[in-house]
Formats: structure tokens, C-alpha cells, sequence
């Protein structure tokens, strides 16, 4: 079975992946000289952004009012390296920073109108003997967010569900690290090529998740992947993927929250977690290659179970299928669908269904990309309780039927005045649509009310930026 992470890797080759702090702008321009420095090849960019945000926070519900929209200043300075012509040792890697200023709205709803917010990514990867037949990679990456402002969050590469995005749990305010070590084995090529022959790669990984305003959601995951290939023809192969993760939080299931205002008011209730270790366990076999002259797929299917230490467990077939289509040399085409499961802070886990599609064309001196996703997350069932606080339960709520719905779309247009100096215009929109709600089952209160356990999770935004990015 194929996870969200390697669904979201593959979708950065659909052109889906926002640029908002990314070495290269939008439209994939082709790549300035950067400036040598020995065996490194080094690319400073700076991207001065300045644009129109309708929701800046996340907020919920608000965008009609124009309370959190508000025009946005971005200034974000990034360095990428790399190795020139790699033999024994290949090093390479970017990290970046973003300060954005919103301009408008009312400090009295949200007081984060008043201050500048930063946020920071990078990541590094070390790869010895990349042309042997067996090498060995470490890779870290890392993302700071202190705020919604400025997270793309139309892609996340560390895996945090989507829906479960929004101000109301600041699950966008982040600090997460990603660390991987790598074996790979490829007699007929090199590290990451595709060459006739077997070829395959064993990796771990350790990730870390640290939310900056719920460290009630801290956690952990660590695991492993067997990936086997045969490459039977030069651009075409079939393999076999092996996979095992472990999920484990920094406290335990039985905690609940309590509501942001005194019982029994029937305000929100803040979020009940279920904060449940489990082991996922997946195999897969897939196809990955040209099927017409200029047309290409990549074809998996799997089951895969996941082992929760308390609730309910999935076990269920995953699949992924994304076609491309090479109009020409600079036009492409690419659609494509997904169905998995994937662990959750709200219930034990999600089963998704999500599909794609986006057009990408890069010319000498314009290019342009139009995305789009649409995803459906179910939730699993689960009880949650609302103590008082001697410990005493004054609610149990109970929850079988959430379903959220995700739509996001981008449009982009870049002119590349030079290889070093490009103008672009960026619109996105990204949304959550819930029909969730949860019925109090029993308790020490007697009134029978439908309450949101999530808080509103439902948010829309809006942004359209326009941006000058210089790099050498």
C-alpha cells in the first residue's frame, strides 16, 4: 500500500507543490548557474511576495466578514547546494526562511495582526558512493511554522492530515523533523536511476511532530521500507514495497480536553484527542513506466492493517494510479487517484480517497501550471469523554459517521526576464467542508445536545500573490 507521503511525493511531479518558498519560481524555469564554491555549486534566491490572503489565520467562518482578510508582505531568502558532478560523495540541500506581515484586519479578533511571523524549512542529504553498486544516504528535513500565515498547506510533506488543519487546534503552528537512512543496491546504474536489471533500497526513518499551541498532540514515528525493482525494459520497471511504522505519542489515550468555557455551558468542546499508539503494517506491488510513446503510469495496489493498541484497527486494500501524458517537450499532463488509510488525532484513523490532476507548461520565457485536488477523509469510530476537574465525567460522546471533504486548487503564470530575475502571479484557493457531528451518550449532565468535538473545523481561503524572485 502506498502511504500519504509517497502519494504528496509524487504529486510534486504533477506540478501540484506550492513554490511559496522554493529555490525555483513557479512554472519550473530552468535553473540559474549559482556561484561555485570548490565542489559545491551554491544558489542564493530571494522572493519578495506581496499579495491578497481572505482568511490569513484559518479561521473558520469568518471569511464573509473580512475579520481575518487581509492584504499580505512575504520576504523569503533561501540557499540550495549541491555537488558538482558527484563521484564518491554526493551533498546536497536548501533551507529557507519566510517573514510575512499582514496589513489589515482586526487585531481585537486575532491579536497575530499586530506582529510579523517567520517560519523556516530545510532539509540535507549526504549520499556516499552514489555510483557504485551499493550505496548508503542520510537525509534530514525540517519544518518551523509559528503560524497559519504563511503554510502552504496545500501539500505537506510531513504527513499531517489535511482536514485536521485550521486556527481552532493550530495544528499549522509546527515544529517537525524527518531523519532517514538508506541502503541502496544498483549494479546497473546509479543511486536513483532506472537501468536495466534488479535494483532495490532498505531505509529507516524517525520523525518528530511538535505542535507550538497542542502539545497534547506531540508524537512520534518510526519505521522501515523493502522496496524490490526490475527495470525489464530501459524506462520501465515493476516492484515490491514492504513497509512497517509505529506511531507513539507523548501522552496517552484516556486524555480528553475540557471545553474552552465552564460546564454545562453547551459551548465547543476543544478537541478530544485519541492519542493511541499503533503499528501499521503494508506490502505492495506496482508498475512504474511508459505504456504508449508518450504516455506513462504508475500502477499499485496493496492491503496493509494497522494495529491500534485501543479502539478500532483498519485492515483494507490501498491503491494509487497516476497517469502522465507528454504533449511535448514542455507540456504535460497529469491525473490521478489514491485510497489508504492513515493514522489520525482525531478517532484512531482516517480511510481517504483522493484524486488529482494538473497541466504544466515551461517555456524559454513564460510558463504557467493549473492544479487541483479533491480528497474525502472518513473517520473511524470512537468514544470520548469530558472530565471535570476532580476526574469525574460529566460527558461521553460518541462518533461514527465524520466524513471531510478537501478541495485545492492553484493557477500560476511566471516570466523569466532572465535566468536570474522572474515575475509571477499565484492564485490558490484551499478548503474544508465537515459533516460531522457528535452525540452526547451519557455523562453526569442530563440535557441531550449535538456539540462539535473538533471545534469548526470548516475553513475556506483565497490567496492571489504576485512576486519578484532574484537568484544566481
Amino acid at each position: 500500500m502506498i502511504s500519504m507521503k509517497t502519494i504528496r511525493a509524487i504529486m510534486v511531479c504533477s506540478a501540484i507543490a506550492l513554490a511559496g518558498m522554493g529555490s525555483a519560481p513557479d512554472g519550473h524555469a530552468a535553473e540559474s548557474t549559482g556561484i561555485d564554491v570548490g565542489n559545491l555549486v551554491i544558489r542564493p534566491s530571494l522572493r519578495l511576495s506581496v499579495g491578497y490572503n481572505t482568511n490569513v489565520f484559518l479561521q473558520s467562518k469568518r471569511e464573509l466578514d473580512g475579520e481575518m482578510a487581509s492584504p499580505v508582505l512575504a520576504i523569503s531568502p533561501r540557499l540550495a547546494w549541491a555537488v558538482n558532478n558527484p563521484r564518491s560523495i554526493d551533498f546536497n540541500g536548501d533551507f529557507g526562511v519566510s517573514w510575512t506581515q499582514p496589513f489589515a484586519g482586526d487585531p481585537g479578533v486575532n491579536e497575530d495582526f499586530r506582529d510579523q511571523h517567520l517560519t523556516a524549512s530545510g532539509s540535507a542529504g549526504l549520499v556516499f558512493n552514489p555510483r557504485g553498486a551499493v550505496s548508503f544516504s542520510l537525509e534530514d528535513r525540517m519544518r518551523l511554522a509559528d503560524t497559519d500565515a504563511s503554510v502552504d498547506i496545500q501539500e505537506d510533506e510531513f504527513g499531517v492530515v489535511f482536514s485536521e488543519r485550521g486556527n481552532d487546534i493550530g495544528a499549522a503552528k509546527i515544529f517537525a523533523n524527518s531523519l532517514s537512512a538508506s541502503i541502496g543496491f544498483h549494479p546497473h546504474g546509479m543511486y536513483r536511476e532506472s537501468r536495466m536489471g534488479f535494483s532495490g533500497t532498505l531505509s529507516a526513518h524517525w520523525r518528530r511532530f511538535r505542535y507550538l499551541e497542542r502539545h497534547s498532540s506531540d508524537h512520534s514515528a518510526m519505521g522501515g521500507r523493502l522496496q524490490l525493482n526490475w527495470n525489464f525494459l530501459p524506462r520501465s520497471m515493476v516492484y515490491l514495497v514492504l513497509g512497517v511504522d509505529r506511531t507513539v505519542y507523548d501522552e496517552d489515550a484516556s486524555l480528553a480536553l475540557t471545553r474552552i468555557e465552564v460546564l454545562p455551558s453547551p459551548d465547543v468542546v476543544n478537541n478530544p484527542l485519541r492519542n493511541v499508539a499503533s503499528t501499521a503494517v503494508r506490502v505492495s506491488i506496482g508498475y512504474a513506466g511508459l505504456i504508449a510513446r508518450r504516455l506513462s503510469a504508475t500502477a499499485q495496489i496493496g492491503f496493509g492493517v494497522g494495529l491500534y493498541e485501543e479502539g478500532a484497527s483498519p485492515s483494507r486494500i490501498g491503491a494509487l494510479l497516476q497517469l502522465r501524458y507528454q504533449i511535448n517537450s514542455s507540456n504535460s499532463l497529469q491525473v490521478g487517484y489514491s485510497t489508504d488509510f492513515a493514522d489520525a488525532t482525531f478517532a484512531n484513523y482516517i480511510d481517504f480517497h483522493r484524486l488529482w490532476a494538473g497541466w504544466s507548461a515551461e517555456g524559454e520565457k513564460l510558463s504557467g501550471e493549473i492544479a487541483a485536488f479533491w480528497q474525502i477523509n472518513s473517520y473511524s469510530e470512537f468514544q470520548s469523554t469530558v472530565p471535570d476537574d476532580e476526574g469525574g465525567v460529566v460527558e461521553v460522546y460518541n462518533a461514527s459517521e465524520r466524513s471531510d471533504y478537501i478541495l485545492g486548487a492553484k493557477a500560476s503564470i511566471a516570466l523569466h526576464i532572465t535566468s536570474n530575475v522572474h515575475v509571477g502571479l499565484r492564485y490558490q484557493i484551499n478548503g474544508t467542508w465537515t459533516d460531522f457531528e457528535a452525540t452526547r451518550t451519557g455523562g453526569s449532565i442530563d440535557d441531550q445536545i449535538n456539540t462539535p468535538l473538533s471545534g469548526d473545523p470548516e475553513f475556506l481561503r483565497h490567496q492571489i500573490m504576485l512576486y519578484l524572485q532574484l537568484q544566481m
